[in-house]
């Protein structure tokens, strides 16, 4: 009987041992006695959580604002690009997507060229408690809440706290504003929106 319990177990530890592998061979982790618990408990592990899907649409209910989400990196001078279209908003792929946990970041143009209004014309009339809402190609929707609406110097913002608040599900909105500079042909402020997942 004492045989039997051992080869059950040789078993047990050559299949963990092939299942598991790849992280030996990797070095992202090694074989331990509590990996071995996990794998051959009879406890039911927790079902993976569903993957965030790339953000496709986005809406401010309280503004009526409505917009298809693109997708930007950096531009030349290494800033977050803007839209191609003054009437979708951006989304910082390099960063978190929304409802994931961090600071995902979207920014939307103030005007047009013309100086007509564009998707974020209306942005500093959000307050505490508005919400923001972002449907991934998932067809699963996040709800943000607006906590904070400040603005900041164009060349003096805080972007640890814009980019890089990793506590928590995230949406941080960005826009010009302030006073248009003919020669340097910028605004000279920049309005922030914080919001958190709700």
């Amino acid at each position: 009987m004492q045989k039997i319990v051992v080869l059950i177990f040789l078993s047990v530890a050559i299949a963990v041992g092939i299942f598991l592998g790849f992280s030996v061979h990797n070095k992202s982790a090694s074989l331990t006695q509590q990996t071995l618990k996990t794998v051959i408990s009879s406890q039911p592990l927790p079902s993976p959580t569903p993957a965030v899907g790339i953000p496709e649409t986005f809406s401010i209910p309280s503004l009526h604002v409505t917009a298809q989400i693109e997708q930007v990196a950096m531009d030349s001078q290494g800033r977050m690009d803007v839209p191609k279209n003054v009437f979708d908003v951006a989304w910082y792929d390099l960063g978190v997507k929304p409802g994931e946990k961090g600071s995902a970041v979207i920014d939307g143009h103030y005007d047009t060229q013309t100086g007509a209004p564009a998707v974020f014309y209306d942005i500093a009339q959000l307050k505490s408690g508005d919400t923001i809402i972002i449907t991934d190609n998932n067809g699963k929707s996040y709800t943000f809440t607006v906590t904070l609406n400040t603005n900041y110097p164009y060349d003096q913002l805080p972007l640890q706290k814009i980019f890089a608040t990793n506590d928590r599900p995230r949406l941080n909105l960005i826009t010009c504003s302030g006073v248009w500079d003919k020669q340097q042909h910028n605004y000279s402020t920049r309005d922030v929106v914080y919001a958190e997942e709700e």
